[in-house]
């Protein structure tokens, strides 16, 4: 029988089908020339080399993600992955996100003295899992593209080999998120059993008959609990602040958008179009994984004394803000949390990019001291960091701002006002801790060399601020690509 369906799959077939996955297959392509190359090439010209494919291979990856969006995607691998629109989206949402930590990163890999061609690999491995999970319609595919992304963070969260801190971090890391995997595929199992399928489409058709299962609604339970942990969200939360302050500010910079934005993915194919028939029940869960994110998230990042930790809790209540949205009216929701998603890649990296530059040869800077007189030593810099800060607290005109203001929007047209109130409560306390960093940056300070920024990390910032404040004047620009990207999702939860 399995040499029957060998010999069915034809040849033509078989090429509709990669290119359904094209931009992942071009970032694997190019991590195994980036190895190959790595070996190849003498020790000092092996890191800039590497960051060249690893940057023409994400390049490479948005291409091919435009010619698949030109082609019209469709289901590939018997339903296992697919090349739609909201695949596309993604696709370019982490290439995009590649680029800039490559152009963020170079110099601080050299100035740490890391080992920087090992860690584009590992970037581009990560990256490739992301692009797994955000084109996956299968609960195969998405386990297959998670722990392709979690295996590849693991090693990179303890990429600083001589700092204890890191190993700590990495080991933590590690050790949560096996755990956390253990319960997404004790879920997906249980689903399977209930619905005798992996694959989203024929899922979506049995939950709506067997929705009362207490198979199924255990199943959907545990899954959950397994997202919520890879998306930062309370009370699943708590091996984020540690492996944000632990790992090497490159790491955290990368991981504090891929993992949530790739987590979100998966929870929007999965919960909206695999079970949309129980969305009573999964949305309940999801209400109290939002409102719990957005009270710890706002609350422990007022005490912190570490910037990364402050950071790991903003993201933490940025997860909350993100799930209200996600319960929000459909397709409003579904369009303002993939906005949103773009305006936080653009504030949140820029954010970590001024605390890259402003890292040691020895350790990084993570206190709020050594932000102190940034505006004398900086002036440039001072000013970017303040617009990240008010966009990250949602002041006007920043895309932070208007990104909220499209997710509650759209959760109170799904019935979630008390969630929102929660949320506009919640964003006010966190004036508190943005406008802390601000004061530091402003504050007078030991007089310093004035701190350096080269090519690569002036495009970088450059590009996100330019996004966060042009996000927040004319949000159409992006806003309809959201919404693009979500009219599959709309589609098959519609049907």
């Amino acid at each position: 029988m399995i040499l029957a369906a060998a010999v069915n799959y034809s040849w033509s077939q078989a090429q509709g089908d990669l290119a359904q996955v094209s931009p992942f297959l071009v970032v694997t392509i190019t991590l195994l020339v980036a190895i190959i190359v790595d070996l190849l090439l003498p020790a000092a010209a092996r890191a800039l080399a590497v960051a060249g494919i690893a940057v023409a291979g994400f390049l490479g990856a948005i291409a091919a993600a435009l010619l698949l969006h030109a082609a019209g995607g469709h289901a590939a691998y018997s339903g296992f992955a697919t090349g739609d629109d909201f695949a596309v989206f993604f696709d370019v949402f982490f290439a995009v996100l590649g680029i800039l930590t490559v152009l963020v990163t170079h110099p601080y890999l050299a100035r740490r003295g890391f080992l920087a061609p090992e860690f584009y690999v590992l970037l581009l491995a990560a990256t490739a899992g992301m692009m797994v999970m955000g084109s996956a319609t299968s609960l195969v595919t998405v386990f297959l593209g998670l722990e392709l992304l979690s295996i590849a963070l693991y090693v990179m969260t303890g990429f600083a080999r001589k700092d204890t801190r890191s190993q700590e971090a990495g080991a933590k890391y590690l050790l949560m998120g096996g755990f956390a995997s253990a319960f997404v595929l004790y879920g997906m199992a249980l689903i399977y059993g209930a619905t005798g399928s992996t694959v989203l489409s024929t899922i979506a058709k049995e939950a709506g008959s067997n929705s009362g299962s207490n198979l199924l609604l255990l199943g959907i339970l545990l899954m959950g609990v397994g997202f919520a942990f890879k998306v930062s969200a309370a009370p699943f939360q708590m091996w984020t602040p540690d492996v944000y302050e632990g790992a090497p500010v490159a790491v955290t910079a990368f991981m504090s958008v891929g993992t949530k934005a790739a987590a979100f993915a998966i929870i929007i194919r999965v919960f909206l179009q695999g079970l949309p028939g129980v969305s009573t029940d999964w949305g309940a869960f999801l209400a109290f994984v939002a409102a719990a994110s957005m009270v710890v998230g706002n609350l422990g990042a007022i005490v912190q004394t570490s910037l990364k930790r402050l950071l790991a809790y903003s993201g933490i209540a940025q997860a909350g803000y993100i799930l209200v949205g996600l319960l929000g009216a459909r397709p409003a929701g579904q369009d303002s949390v993939l906005f949103y998603l773009v305006a936080y890649l653009f504030m949140n990296l820029g954010a970590f990019a001024v605390l890259i530059l402003l890292a040691g040869p020895a350790a990084d800077s993570d206190r709020f001291e050594d932000l102190d007189g940034l505006g004398r030593r900086n002036p440039a810099l001072a000013v970017v960091m303040t617009v990240f800060m008010l966009s990250l607290a949602g002041f006007p005109p920043t895309a932070g701002f208007i990104g909220k203001f499209f997710l509650f929007s759209a959760a109170v047209a799904g019935g979630y006002t008390w969630l929102v109130v929660l949320a506009v409560l919640m964003s006010v306390v966190s004036v508190y801790y943005y406008f802390r960093v601000i004061v530091h940056i402003w504050s007078p300070g030991p007089v310093e060399e004035r701190v350096p920024v080269g090519l690569g990390p002036r495009v970088a910032i450059a590009v996100s601020v330019a996004f966060v404040i042009v996000l927040g004047i004319l949000p159409s620009l992006v806003l309809g690509l959201a919404h693009l990207g979500a009219a599959p999702i709309a589609l098959a939860a519609g049907r």
